[in-house]
C-alpha cells in the first residue's frame, strides 16, 4: 500500500543546489516516487549564525513504514556528507531531510515523531509545504497547512525562488533543439514548456493555418500533397534564420519526408522529395533532435484528450505507418545526435520532479 509522505529538505553547506538535486534523486530511488516538488526557498539560518539555507518540500508515494523512511533519509544524509554533531542546538548541513507528515499517521518513538513536532513553528517548512499541500490537515492540531502558515509567528526572512532554479543550464549558447515524434507524443507541450521556462523562442507547426489539413483526414488521396507542401513551406520559412539565439521547435524538418512518404504515391513522393532537397539547405539544422517514442495506445489517448476534431478519425494503422517512418529515419546518419526518449507512461507536463529529472538526464547525455 502506498502512503503520502511529506518530506522537508534543506541545505546550507557546499553546493546547495547540487546537494538538494542529489538528495531528490536518491529520495526517488530509495523511498518512492516524488509526485510533487515545491518551489525552492532561500531562508536565513534559524536559531544560529550561518549561511542561508535552500529549503523545499516534496510529496513522496512510498510503501515503506515511517521508521523505514527515516532510515533511508539518514542514509541519504550520510552519503551526501552530513556529519552528526554532539553539540546542542542547530547546525549547518550539507543536506537535512525530515519527515513532516506520513499520511494522517501519529507516531512517537525514541527516534521519530510524526507529524514533525516543530513543523508548525518554522516558516522554512511551512512556506514550501504551502506550495504543494495547502489543504492538508495536521492530524493532531486539526488545522490545514494554510491555517498553520497564517498562524505561524516565525518571522525569519525567506525568499521564494522560481521553480526554474531546479532546471539544468541547457540554453546558455545559441542552441537549437528539435523535438520529433509521432502524432500525440507530446512534442508541442514540451516545446512550449521549455521555451517558457528558459525564456527562449519556440517554433511550432502551423496546424491551424494549414487550409488542407482537415480535408486531408477526410480524403487523404486528394489532399495529401497540398497538406505536405504547406507544412514544408512553413517549416522552411521558420527555419530560415541566423543561429544567433537559443530556440526549440516542435518539429524536425525530416518530418516532411516521413509523412509525405507515408501519404503520397511513389511518383508523388519522388517529386516532393526533389522539392524538399532543393529547399532544405535554406534551413538551419538542429544541434540535437529529441525523439519521443510512445506506444500507439498512448498516442490515441493523447489525441482523443486534446480534442482536435479533425484528428479523431486517425487510425492505429496510420500511426503505425508514421512510427515506422520515424524508426527508419532515426537509423540514418545525420550531422547531429538523435536522442531517443522512451515516453511510455511518462508525463513531463507542468512543473514536476519528473520534468526536472528528465531535463537533467538530457543534459548529461
Amino acid at each position: 500500500m502506498e502512503h503520502h509522505c511529506y518530506i522537508a529538505l534543506g541545505s546550507n553547506l557546499g553546493d546547495r543546489w547540487q546537494n538538494l538535486l542529489l538528495a531528490l534523486d536518491r529520495l526517488e530511488n530509495k523511498v518512492g516516487k516524488i509526485v510533487q516538488l515545491s518551489q525552492p526557498y532561500e531562508t536565513e539560518a534559524w536559531g544560529f549564525e550561518a549561511p542561508p539555507f535552500i529549503n523545499a518540500c516534496v510529496q513522496v508515494e512510498t510503501a515503506f513504514s515511517p521508521e523505514e523512511v527515516l532510515g533511508h533519509l539518514q542514509q541519504i544524509e550520510q552519503k551526501l556528507g552530513r556529519v552528526t554533531s554532539s553539540a546542542e542546538g542547530y547546525h549547518s548541513r550539507t543536506v537535512d531531510l525530515d519527515i513532516v507528515f506520513y499520511g494522517d499517521r501519529v507516531l512517537q518513538t525514541k527516534s521519530l515523531q510524526v507529524p514533525h513536532p516543530r513543523m508548525h513553528l518554522r516558516r522554512f517548512v511551512l512556506d514550501p509545504l504551502m506550495a504543494i499541500a495547502p489543504e492538508f490537515e495536521h492530524p493532531t492540531l486539526k488545522a490545514s497547512v494554510q491555517q498553520l502558515h497564517l498562524d505561524c509567528s516565525d518571522q525569519t526572512p525567506a525568499t521564494v525562488l522560481p521553480f526554474q532554479r531546479w532546471l539544468p543550464p541547457l540554453f546558455e549558447k545559441p542552441t537549437y533543439w528539435a523535438f520529433a515524434g509521432n502524432i500525440g507524443s507530446g512534442k508541442t507541450t514540451l516545446t512550449s514548456q521549455i521555451a517558457a521556462d528558459y525564456g527562449i523562442q519556440g517554433l511550432y507547426e502551423k496546424f491551424t493555418e494549414n487550409p488542407h489539413l482537415a480535408d486531408f483526414y477526410q480524403d487523404p488521396e486528394t489532399f495529401a500533397l497540398k497538406t505536405e507542401v504547406f507544412f514544408l513551406e512553413s517549416r522552411i520559412a521558420q527555419l530560415k534564420r541566423e543561429r544567433s539565439s537559443p530556440l526549440v521547435s516542435d518539429f524536425w524538418l525530416e518530418k516532411s519526408l516521413i509523412f509525405s512518404q507515408a501519404t503520397l504515391s511513389n511518383a508523388a513522393f519522388s517529386q516532393f522529395k526533389k522539392r524538399y532537397m532543393q529547399q532544405m539547405p535554406e534551413a538551419i539544422i538542429p544541434d540535437q533532435v529529441v525523439y519521443l517514442r510512445r506506444p500507439i495506445s498512448e498516442l490515441l489517448t493523447h489525441i482523443q484528450k486534446r480534442g482536435r476534431a479533425y484528428e479523431q478519425s486517425i487510425s492505429p494503422s496510420y500511426l503505425q505507418k508514421i512510427e515506422a517512418g520515424y524508426e527508419r529515419k532515426i537509423r540514418e546518419t545525420f550531422p547531429y545526435p538523435i536522442i531517443i526518449v522512451e515516453g511510455e507512461g511518462e508525463n513531463w507536463e507542468g512543473h514536476s520532479y519528473a520534468y526536472v529529472k528528465w531535463l537533467w538526464d538530457l543534459a548529461r547525455i
